[in-house]
């Protein structure tokens, strides 16, 4: 969800912040990071929670069986 949400207000804050550093050349530029994280912030996020579900996946077997076998 944070991913979606940077990539929407990247578009309004990237101008302003490129604009304090680097007047009308900055506002330019901030324009098109803005609008390249309004797609690429939200794929970032998705792959993350993907990443972090495959994770869980993967790790959830090894936790059942300490869960079971308590080699103390």
């Amino acid at each position: 969800m944070r991913g979606a949400f940077d990539g929407v207000t990247g578009i309004f804050t990237e101008p302003v912040k490129g604009g304090m550093n680097e007047g009308p050349k900055g506002v330019a530029k901030g324009i098109g990071r803005g609008l390249i994280g309004v797609v690429a912030k939200p794929i970032g996020g998705v792959a993350g929670f993907v990443q972090c579900t495959i994770d869980g996946v993967s790790n959830t077997p090894g936790t059942i069986k300490g869960a079971f076998t308590k080699d103390n």
